[in-house]
């Protein structure tokens, strides 16, 4: 046992941030994953899409099944020593669970890493742990008959369980039983109801250190408007600066319920209301904000080790040395995240002001980039946008305000489908999307006579 190579797990890594702690491990320790996959289609598509998950950049690749994951715990550990499992992404927060436990690695208790998959449970284990710290009142509904047998709040939230993204998220009163009903139908899904909290909403992103220290590392106010019957749908993010009162609030706050979490050596994205009665948490992840959110993240503080890096290390038990967190960057201007919002279902037809945002001297990236041929979906949840676009603004508040409205006026598109851009985008893809699934259809037929063969 003494020659396994060392390694780390890291699922159905086909994702921009699983493909930068690749990156990340291998150049500062010299590690290549180990990397499973709990879809056979979704590994061979993602394969296609990051050709490096077929490089010697990677140790090995396992098929597994999440009802089985003793097995595989048992198989790799023959040939590997593991030294940590990295959950890159809110649905593999849960399975990294697990996994530790498998493993007995002593990164985290993996009970303390499961609530974090379950918002009545972490919710309830915060309220014991620290009753001093705020957060909201909550219990496990399945029907009508659930929610009304007992005292409910003026408003209240129903929302899955183990949900993310802002999916599903409803937001009802005493009056609405045949919407709650209609929103329960659904027994598959275990929802939790949680009081409603007035108030501004802010985002808040750090890391917590090994010795349980909380960095956080920024605090950004999200504005939502009313669209498609839902009320919580993003439209834009500020970044707050260093020295304004709310931030403060909102870091002494994350500190307090980090802490009182008992997670430990793990970035966090929460978010949390500030209502007359002070900050209450409304949700909380132990990982970086998705979508690429680590790469902004990193841009707010150049001097300091990207997150990303801090993240490996932590993850690893290794010694990242950080210099005191250096505001000035920071603090020189405003980042901004625009979303956009589509109000019909269709494809992206004929699309315009896409190079105009791009030449702006506030455009910093697009964290979800437009396309002709884009499939949209009346915008619902922060995976519904059409488009995320990220800016830094310097100046007051009317300077920002002129930059969101600027960039939600400038892209416009057409979702007829009828339409010749359209229809003409489809074509053009109509040869690669039929080489895609020749390609996955041969790679079946393939795996089938081997393992007929074998």
């Amino acid at each position: 046992m003494a020659d396994r190579r060392r390694t780390y797990l890291i699922q159905d890594p086909y994702d921009t941030d699983a493909q930068r702690f690749i990156d990340t491990i291998f150049t500062h320790f010299g590690l290549r994953p180990v990397c499973f996959y709990t879809d056979p289609k979704g590994r061979f598509y993602g394969e296609q899409q990051f050709p490096s998950l077929r490089s010697d950049l990677i140790e090995a690749s396992y098929d597994v099944s999440l009802d089985d994951l003793a097995s595989f715990v048992a198989d790799v550990s023959e040939t590997y020593d593991v030294l940590a499992v990295i959950p890159y992404r809110e649905d593999t927060v849960e399975v990294a669970a697990e996994l530790y436990g498998l493993l007995e690695l002593g990164w985290n208790e993996p009970e303390t890493i499961a609530r974090f998959r379950d918002k009545h449970a972490l919710k309830t284990y915060v309220h014991r742990s620290d009753p001093a710290v705020r957060v909201p009142v909550s219990r496990l509904v399945t029907t009508a008959a659930d929610v009304f047998g007992e005292h409910v709040p003026d408003r209240f939230v129903i929302k899955p369980n183990d949900g993310y993204g802002n999916r599903e998220v409803g937001i009802f009163d005493a009056t609405q039983r045949s919407a709650i009903e209609e929103k329960l139908a659904d027994r598959s899904t275990t929802w939790v109801l949680e009081e409603f909290i007035e108030g501004e909403e802010y985002e808040i992103d750090g890391q917590v250190r090994p010795d349980g220290s909380v960095d956080v590392l920024a605090v950004f106010q999200y504005n939502r408007v009313n669209a498609n019957g839902y009320s919580t749908v993003y439209h834009s993010e500020v970044q707050l600066l260093s020295d304004d009162p709310i931030f403060t609030v909102c870091a002494d706050y994350a500190t307090a319920l980090i802490t009182a979490s008992g997670l430990r050596a793990s970035p966090f994205h929460m978010e949390a209301k500030i209502d007359d009665r002070g900050p209450a948490m409304v949700d909380l992840g132990a990982r970086l904000p998705s979508e690429g959110g680590g790469v902004g993240l990193s841009r707010l503080h150049p001097g300091r080790p990207d997150v990303y890096t801090v993240a490996a290390h932590d993850y690893l038990g290794t010694t990242c040395e950080c210099p005191p967190i250096d505001w000035t960057h920071y603090d020189a201007a405003r980042q901004i995240y625009v979303y956009g919002i589509s109000y019909a279902s269709g494809r992206i037809g004929h699309l315009s002001g896409v190079d105009t945002i791009e030449a702006m001297p506030e455009f910093v990236y697009w964290p979800n980039r437009p396309e002709v041929g884009q499939l949209l979906q009346p915008t619902t949840e922060l995976h519904g946008a059409p488009y995320v676009a990220a800016l830094r603004v310097p100046g007051d508040d009317k300077a920002v305000q002129r930059v969101i409205d600027e960039v939600h006026a400038t892209v416009q598109w057409t979702s007829d489908n009828g339409t010749r851009d359209t229809a003409a985008a489809l074509f053009a893809s109509v040869p690669k999307r039929t080489a895609r699934k020749v390609r996955w259809i041969a790679h079946r037929t393939a795996d089938a006579v081997r393992r007929a063969v074998s």
